[in-house]
């Protein structure tokens, strides 16, 4: 089997320091992607700069005004050629210059429409989001797959495109759709891909993308499917809420972790007696 062809496309919006740290991470692979887009959403910081910089490596870009994030994604897609397509937005890079070789290899082995490696949080390696073996409708209601570290069929995310509609959780959204009700083939990998940016609008916004997500879910799948999932999970539903609602304050979430580690602890020892 042939090496497959990966495109990367890059969205960007007055992002200079971010958009050189994903740039520099792309010019240094040891094997070039087959093309790399990069969509600018009209910057005035000097981001245009930059991409001028790298454009010896860039297949294509633009600087104009967007309709937000997945419209600016949605752009990038219409330029895409080649078999699968990896979003790596400004501010996320990848994790080493062997990356692309990697998962080209990776590809290569193994027949899938999504696959998804582990992704490492503002470079600290000790810090991994790991990738489930399997991806379930349970899997998908409470957590996600990280964009950074996915690489998916072009045929596939051109047919289903990400929902303009949605600000925050349209990503998240072409999962569901990809992967529960187009039954895309799905694999994961030990491969480190990409080191994620946590001060993303997604990860800064989280009690809107929890909303955004409730409201998705029952327009994909409808009210009933809805509730009774919530019936089933709301517990966990709740705590979900909570935490989301107190990560908007990182430093009180952050002492709010430690100080309840001591708590969780006694709790565990007398249960254990």
């Amino acid at each position: 089997m042939s090496a497959p062809r990966i495109s990367i496309v890059t969205i960007n919006l007055n992002n200079k320091a971010g958009l050189e740290k994903t740039c520099r991470s792309i010019a240094d692979q040891t094997v070039k992607p087959y093309e790399w887009i990069v969509i600018d959403g009209g910057s005035t910081d000097g981001s245009v700069e930059v991409i001028r910089q790298y454009s010896d490596y860039i297949s294509y870009w633009g600087s104009e005004p967007d309709k937000g994030i997945y419209n600016a994604m949605n752009k990038g897609l219409d330029r895409v050629t080649g078999d699968y397509v990896q979003f790596l937005n400004s501010g996320d890079s990848l994790a080493t210059p062997s990356v692309i070789s990697e998962v080209l290899t990776f590809l290569t082995q193994f027949d899938c429409d999504y696959m998804v490696g582990r992704v490492m949080l503002d470079g600290d390696r000790r810090h991994q989001i790991v990738p489930p073996d399997e991806v379930s409708g349970s899997f998908l209601f409470h957590s996600y797959l990280s964009h950074p570290a996915t690489f998916v069929s072009a045929s596939l995310v051109k047919n289903i495109l990400f929902d303009e509609d949605y600000k925050i959780s349209s990503d998240w959204i072409f999962s569901v759709k990809a992967l529960l009700l187009n039954n895309a083939k799905y694999q994961s990998s030990d491969i480190l891909v990409a080191d994620y940016d946590t001060n993303g609008i997604s990860m800064t916004h989280n009690w809107d993308a929890v909303e955004e997500k409730e409201k998705a879910w029952q327009n994909i799948f409808g009210e009933r499917v809805y509730e009774d999932y919530v019936r089933l999970t709301s517990g966990k539903t709740i705590l979900e809420k909570i935490v989301c609602r107190i990560a908007k304050y990182k430093e009180l979430y952050t002492l709010l972790t430690i100080l309840a580690l001591p708590v969780f602890a006694l709790y565990k020892i007398r249960k254990h007696f």
